[in-house]
């Protein structure tokens, strides 16, 4: 056995933890057959020696590669042998690239990044990409904290070339670039003739997309800008997910709803549109899912896309009358929903209209700006046995832990529920309290705390409880929610216990529902709810 194999065996085998080792690898990428002849012979249970490395083929070596990440394999693999160098630069190990990276490291990174893609772009099938000075918006940011403007014109240059060198390649399928990496010329898309995912464009400048735009077969589209200038008369009429931020890309959609004739889905974030404007939407068939996030205007059709199965309103204002019977009237006439996402002020409790959703199998309530009313999920008219139907088909659910404690009777009724998320941090007491108000928690809370954590260790069909907890902001996790944490875990060691914040950290470049998840992870409570049908823990 040579040294570098030996070598390699070591490195490859003490690697992240929670990483699988060469051995197990190979035992996977064996076949049943295989793995039986080899137990019934005793070798399966024998400790594997490393010269194995020696004779596994360079597909099997690939496929084990495959599981580190990109910067174990070319910061640690690549450098065990020449063999294992020339391995790490396999085309398929290439054709998914990533990068984040915020602050002065991102010009050298990207220089990097350039160099990488001047060399293999035409093996690079998906380019996520986060890379900034500063993530602080011009608008919010105090002086001094964009950083230099010379360096923010640097990197642009950088990214420009980058996205010029992917163009040039023309091979690239799908392209995610975050709202806080600038890069201003879009001409390179005209260029790529495969791609079918895009997502462009910051807040702070102008999004100009290049002639020929409109003949790339795009089937999913993200725009963000100050303003958004088409070359072409249309978008791609293929795109069946539309993603439009800001009011500056938002302005367009009316013109564009005619041509979008395959529309599936439509998202509109920190949007202003006239609910008048959003009329159009009637006249597309296939459209399923709605996302209006923002200050954008309910529109007086909502309660008419009955063919609607995913809907999610979060408004950052408080609506107007008009508007709140719109919303009731939606969860009333849309029958088919199968997930509802819904925060809107004033509607500090969840709708009882949201009892007609029999079909509802994922839903989130939340309440933003204030905290909800105490009181506990809805029940339905009728008798006992009736009032709690709707519940009968939930599997994901997420509630204020105050919602959720003064509804432990009626959840009993989700006979089917198998993941709960706590939209907030659990608190003994109420967190709301100011200080002078503060001290032992009443009879009534502290029964309601007991009878939680009681479901949560006895419901049967639970296998998930999700909490926001972050660190860094107040309420912090306190000692009666450690120690239930604790319990909860001794009772019932198979329920997975994870944190899921309501929204991604600022630094996360994973923002795109459409990104590659790393490791089996999920983004966030609002991204769990919303679009998944499992959990890495539940499969």
């Amino acid at each position: 056995m040579s040294v570098a194999a030996e070598r390699g065996g070591r490195v490859l085998g003490m690697l992240a933890p929670g990483l699988l080792s060469v051995r197990n690898i190979f035992f996977k990428l064996l076949n049943t057959e295989d793995r039986l002849r080899m137990a019934r012979r005793g070798i399966a249970n024998r400790p594997w020696p490393p010269a194995i490395l020696d004779h596994l083929t360079d597909d099997l070596l690939v496929r084990c590669l495959a599981f580190l990440t990109p910067r174990e394999r070319f910061n640690v693999a690549a450098l065990v042998c020449k063999r294992f160098r020339q391995l790490c630069l396999a085309p398929e190990l290439l054709r998914c690239v990533q990068l984040a990276v915020v602050g002065e490291r991102a010009v050298p990174r990207c220089r990097g990044l350039l160099a990488f893609l001047l060399a293999h772009a035409q093996h690079v099938r998906r380019l996520t990409l986060h890379a900034c000075i500063s993530e602080a918006r011009p608008e919010e940011a105090p002086d001094g904290e964009l950083g230099d403007p010379a360096l923010r014109l640097e990197l642009q240059g950088v990214l420009q070339q980058c996205c010029a060198a992917l163009g040039a390649a023309g091979a690239a399928e799908e392209v995610i670039l975050s709202a806080a990496t600038p890069v201003a010329d879009a001409a390179w898309l005209a260029s790529l003739p495969r791609l079918r995912l895009l997502w462009v464009g910051t807040d702070d400048a102008p999004l100009e997309l290049p002639a020929g735009f409109s003949r790339l077969r795009l089937r999913e589209v993200g725009l963000r800008g100050r303003t958004v200038r088409l070359a072409d008369p249309c978008l791609p009429p293929g795109v069946t997910r539309l993603h439009l931020a800001g009011s500056g890309a938002a302005e367009m959609l009316p013109q564009q709803l005619p041509h979008l004739t395959c529309l599936s889905a439509l998202e509109l974030l920190d949007t202003d549109l006239p609910g008048a404007s959003l009329s159009g939407l009637t006249a597309l068939p296939s459209l399923r899912a709605i996302q209006l996030d923002g200050q954008a205007e309910l529109p007086a059709c909502l309660p008419a896309l009955t063919q609607l199965r995913q809907l999610e309103l979060h408004s950052t204002r408080e609506l107007a009358a008009s508007e709140v019977e719109i919303a009731r009237a939606a969860l009333s006439s849309l029958t088919g929903l199968t997930a509802l996402v819904f925060g809107c002020f004033p509607l500090l409790a969840l709708p009882r209209e949201v009892t007609c959703l029999t079909a509802l199998h994922h839903l989130l309530f939340f309440t933003p700006l204030v905290p909800p009313e105490p009181t506990g999920l809805p029940l339905a008219a009728g008798s006992p046995a009736s009032r709690t139907a709707w519940l009968a088909g939930i599997r994901w659910l997420g509630l204020p832990y105050e919602v959720a404690a003064r509804s432990v009777a009626a959840l009993r009724a989700a006979t089917r529920l198998e993941y709960l998320g706590l939209v907030d941090t659990p608190m003994l007491g109420d967190p709301w309290a100011d200080e002078a108000a503060e001290g032992e928690p009443t009879e009534e809370e502290a029964a309601a705390w007991e009878a939680f954590w009681a479901f949560c260790a006895q419901h049967p069909p639970l296998r998930a409880l999700g909490l926001d907890i972050d660190k860094a902001e107040e309420p912090e996790l306190t000692m009666p929610l450690l120690d239930a944490l604790v319990r909860l875990a001794r009772r019932r060691p198979a329920l997975a216990i994870r944190r899921t914040p309501m929204r991604p950290p600022g630094q996360q470049y994973d923002w795109c529902r459409s990104s590659v998840r790393a490791r089996g992870e999920f983004f966030h409570l609002w991204e769990e709810m919303a679009n998944h049908a499992s959990l890495p823990e539940l499969e």
